[in-house]
């Protein structure tokens, strides 16, 4: 079904060989490197001089929370207009004040709920094949010839202020497709047959570019791939894209977007850093249950032993095990909402006595597009214990809609299924009035913070600073003025909070995480060690401290004096513990000299907003 070359691989002759197998000279290597579609565009978006690459992104997109950060970030540096377009989905309605207001003041794109989906809105509106975008979430545009890579908000604000993001070179995986889907197999469960192979190779995918070649794409719906690529973007790699063709010109021709295509395919020979070889034909009905995936006959085979393996790590809502059955009364499908799915599972579904089947179209042209054709109309909504498919639970819409047909986990891969459904025609412009698009033309508006605050910014360097040591960053600091009298410090002494970590915890985004450290008070952090924190640290004007002995330190006070100079050169600072007779000895961490600068006038961003 699906097969991992975990070494070198070339792509010549229409076929995959191991760099093993093959006789391709090294000067030929350095040539076929340069041949991946991934390269292409990953050069035409490179503006390094050295190996590894400092990238350029066309389109930026942020999800609610992660814009926000954006937004406090942009004003505190007075950003004037963005340079690329800053797109914010919103999806459930989490911040449109601000929204609307942020996309009128820099000439960004605000989303607002029940219009799009994320993906859809790019992948209809946006993206256009060789695009390289940044995303704060896992994005699927790669089947459209354009790439799709994650960032946290501080990725986003360096291309906001047209700066590059510096990354190592990726590597790219090839994922072979030939053969042709049988009736009852869908997209899901090829992105849950490569997860599986994956997985058992140690997560093959992970951190990697998979580009997707073969001659099985052309037997492909553009739908289906997009719906493939979809899986793809939560399954840790990367970023993806695809071959184009005919079925992508005719897909762009469909949304009005008739100059966003142009024709990828790599040349050949093209390596690769490894590939995936998958054989659609043999891709059987999968499932996959709290991160473990399996074939659905081979549930239903075993389904005790599989099930209960399946479940050691907690329940799966809506599906469980009678006897040697799973009996479902209803099917809440969430995700999967493309036109071709829920119109080819509505017409399997009519006519059959079913239990309810409820989906969520990925935008309001879809949802338009499958009333008029007659196709939601044969949907209806669930109660709580419906089988939800989409979280915990991943299966195709095929193999959810025979599961509501039977009353029970089951497959669609001996029934007939539709050849044909409506063609679906995209009109978009009722929805379009709703979106707040102001691409290149901001406007002098105050920003609506809703419930929200602006980013409470550092100052410039204090030369002396008073730090009351917590270990949570909520703890209040109202009696600052009585410390200062009474151990009779310089009046106006900055005071605020030292964040001490015995060991710096992982954060989704670290950007995020500084920016709420700052926004409790706390003007310095202290750990052993920082990793990705550091840059974030320095964006929010705190500064890294970095001590052998943090976990020995619990509560107090630490005066340091004589901060500036010491930031300024890097060297080593004395702090004193007020009431006692202890100092502790403060260092910097290795950063780059400009840091040092950006901390003295009170963080990158406040630099960049040209403060003094």
């Amino acid at each position: 079904m699906v097969k991992i070359i975990r070494e070198g691989a070339y792509y010549q002759e229409g076929r995959i060989m191991k760099e093993s197998q093959s006789h391709i000279t090294l000067d030929r290597k350095a040539l076929a490197v340069k041949n991946t579609i991934s390269h292409a565009i990953v050069s035409a978006h490179n503006e390094a001089t050295r190996l590894d690459p400092a990238l350029r992104f066309d389109v930026v997109v942020c999800d609610p929370a992660c814009f926000a950060d954006v937004i406090r970030a942009a004003e505190a540096a007075k950003i004037g207009e963005f340079p690329v377009p800053c797109i914010a989905v919103d999806e459930k309605g989490e911040a449109e004040a601000l929204g609307v207001s942020a996309a009128k003041r820099f000439g960004g794109v605000y989303v607002p709920k029940d219009t799009f989906s994320a993906g859809e809105y790019v992948r209809t509106s946006v993206a256009m094949t060789n695009d390289l975008i940044l995303s704060s979430f896992p994005l699927s545009v790669g089947a459209i010839g354009a790439m799709a890579m994650r960032g946290g908000g501080g990725e986003i604000l360096d291309v906001l202020f047209s700066e590059r993001v510096e990354t190592e070179r990726p590597e790219v995986v090839a994922v072979y497709l030939k053969g042709k889907l049988h009736q009852g197999v869908g997209p899901v469960d090829v992105a849950l047959a490569v997860k599986r192979a994956s997985d058992s190779a140690c997560s093959f995918m992970s951190g990697r570019i998979l580009e997707f070649i073969g001659p099985g794409i052309a037997r492909l719906t553009q739908e289906t791939r997009n719906a493939i690529d979809t899986c793809f973007a939560d399954m840790g790699c990367l970023a993806t894209v695809w071959e184009t063709d005919d079925r992508t010109d005719e897909y762009f021709r469909t949304v009005g977007r008739t100059d966003a295509f142009y024709r990828l395919s790599p040349k050949q020979p093209a390596y690769y850093d490894g590939a995936i070889l998958v054989d659609l034909g043999t891709v059987e009905p999968m499932i996959g249950l709290g991160g473990t995936v399996l074939s659905v006959r081979e549930l239903l085979d075993e389904p005790k032993e599989l099930f209960a393996r399946a479940t050691v790590h907690g329940e799966l809502p809506g599906l469980k095990l009678v006897g040697k059955t799973f009996p479902v009364g209803g099917v809440e499908l969430r995700g999967q909402g493309d036109y071709e799915t829920l119109a080819r599972m509505a017409e399997f579904l009519r006519g059959k006595k079913a239990a309810p089947v409820s989906v969520h179209p990925d935008s309001e042209p879809v949802r338009r597009a499958l009333e008029r054709g007659g196709y939601l109309e044969v949907f209806s909504s669930c109660d709580a214990e419906a089988l939800v498919v989409g979280e915990a639970v991943l299966m195709d819409a095929c193999t959810a809609a025979a599961t509501a047909i039977a009353g029970k986990l089951s497959t669609a891969i001996d029934a007939e299924y539709p050849r044909r459904v409506r063609k679906y025609r995209h009109n978009a412009r009722q929805t379009e009035k709703k979106i707040s698009d102001f691409t290149g033309s901001p406007k002098k508006v105050k920003l609506d913070w809703g419930d929200g605050d602006p980013a409470p910014m550092c100052g410039p360097l204090p030369n002396a600073l008073l730090l009351k040591v917590v270990l949570s960053g909520d703890t209040p600091f109202a009696e600052a003025s009585d410390v200062i009298r009474e151990h009779g410090l310089p009046m106006g002494t900055t005071c605020g909070k030292l964040m001490v970590y015995s060991d710096l915890p992982r954060y989704d985004d670290d950007f995020r995480a500084a920016l709420s450290l700052r926004a409790r008070g706390v003007l310095a952090v202290l750990s052993k060690e920082y990793g990705n924190m550091l840059s974030a640290c320095i964006d929010w004007g705190m500064v890294p401290f970095v001590s052998v002995k943090a976990e020995q330190i619990k509560e107090g006070y630490l005066y340091v004096n004589g901060l500036r100079a010491a930031v300024e050169q890097g060297t080593p600072i004395e702090a004193k513990f007020l009431g006692t007779e202890k100092t502790l000895t403060l260092e910097l961490p290795v950063m780059p000299e400009v840091a040092h600068a950006w901390l003295i006038l009170g963080g990158r961003i406040r630099a960049r907003g040209g403060e003094q």
